[in-house]
């Protein structure tokens, strides 16, 4: 599929490419993407997935943690 840029933002898991308008997937933020996923499915709650992902170490995409 292919995305497109729709925002001043970039969503989580993507980068923008060299044209400035389509997105290009970002393996380290898809592979935490998947990670919330499984833990969604695991049963956590939106706060625990923040908190596990503060716990990894692993930042937002401005920066910081969750």
């Amino acid at each position: 599929m292919n995305m497109e840029r729709i925002s001043r933002k970039i969503p989580y898991g993507f980068t923008l490419a060299g044209d400035g308008v389509s997105l290009v997937e970002q393996p380290e933020e898809q592979t935490v993407l998947g990670l919330v996923n499984d833990l969604r499915r695991a049963g956590l709650t939106l706060r625990g997935i923040a908190a596990e992902l503060t716990q990894r170490g692993i930042a937002k995409k401005e920066g910081g943690t969750s």
